[in-house]
């Protein structure tokens, strides 16, 4: 009976692997067999939620597929659909898992002095590898496709993100989150922060042109480094060039 009563004991404490590894807000989970349950954790993890740096090689077999179009402004009527103003979210495809949800990790957050910048906008260069493969498939399916407005350095792919209000969090070694503010930690320190962010792309026709940009969304980000310095990106294009006095054409030239 004794024996019966030691075996139940062992039976329940063996839980399921998905209760083991739920940690509250205030301690985690630690048992003697944690590795084995991380790492069959880990195997159930999506790639999209666990790689976070993404080049040639982990990216080669993703499929990425387009939503159909969904009307976003109507500012232009049916008589003209080819003009209409829409979106088309993006998914990701890779083995047998699929997401409209990608981690990105090591991404850095310039500082900025321009109006609004921390608060209602930031800078983020994602790897150029993910600008290649949406682009790519992108232009299969949609036409003047753009993925930049800036330019940085090689191997960068610098976007905009806006509504980044509540985004960002830290975490400490306990897993417990915290959260942060970006435009706080920019005001006093005056340089950038890097962070691994979870991020959602889309095809966003533009309101002020016939361009179709890629559009990005942070969903969520840890902060890692802080006060860090980043060089911002260039804008392309975005303010023409004025002339200056030396560009002044001679009288002569112009009797």
């Amino acid at each position: 009976m004794a024996s019966k009563r030691r075996k139940n004991r062992v039976i329940q404490n063996h839980r399921p692997i998905s209760e083991s590894i739920i940690a509250s807000n205030k301690e985690n989970v630690v048992t003697s067999d944690m590795n084995a349950v991380d790492l069959e954790h880990e195997m159930s993890i999506s790639p999209f939620d666990l790689i976070g740096s993404w080049n040639k090689k982990t990216t080669e077999d993703i499929l990425v597929t387009f939503s159909d179009k969904e009307l976003t402004h109507e500012i232009v009527g049916n008589d003209l659909p080819s003009d209409q103003y829409w979106s088309s979210s993006i998914e990701l495809t890779k083995e047998f898992y699929r997401s409209k949800t990608i981690r990105i990790d090591n991404v850095s957050i310039p500082y900025s002095s321009e109006r609004g910048y921390s608060h209602n906008y930031i800078y983020i260069c994602l790897p150029d590898i993910i600008e290649k493969l949406i682009k790519t498939n992108a232009a299969k399916k949609f036409k003047n496709i753009v993925g930049s407005k800036y330019h940085g350095e090689a191997g960068e792919w610098w976007k905009l993100a806006y509504k980044i209000a509540g985004v960002f969090k830290a975490i400490d070694e306990n897993q417990i989150c915290t959260p942060i503010s970006v435009e706080k930690i920019m005001n006093f320190s005056k340089k950038g922060d890097r962070a691994n962010v979870f991020v959602e792309f889309s095809i966003k026709r533009s309101i002020f042109s016939v361009e179709n940009i890629i559009m990005v969304k942070i969903l969520s980000g840890f902060i890692t480094s802080v006060g860090v310095d980043i060089k911002p990106p260039t804008p392309l294009g975005i303010i023409p060039a004025q002339p200056l006095p030396q560009d002044i054409t001679s009288d002569d030239i112009m009797r």
